[in-house]
């Protein structure tokens, strides 16, 4: 693996880090939340942001192999 991918993939793991802390923090907001409107929106928001750590973890996956 050349210099270029691995920068890449650091850049990618730092991306897919901030994410997952993101997730975190919105599973925290959703436990203390009693307002449904606001359940479906981060529950919307949870989505959206797992559908994007798999993203990159695929393309993590394509550069790795």
């Amino acid at each position: 693996m050349n210099n270029e991918n691995t920068l890449k993939i650091h850049d990618l793991r730092i991306k897919k880090n901030g994410l997952e802390s993101r997730l975190i923090e919105i599973h925290n907001r959703l436990l203390a939340e009693n307002n449904l409107a606001d359940i479906l929106r981060l529950m919307s928001q949870q989505r959206a942001l797992r559908s994007r750590i798999k993203e990159i973890s695929y393309r993590i996956t394509l550069i790795t192999n």
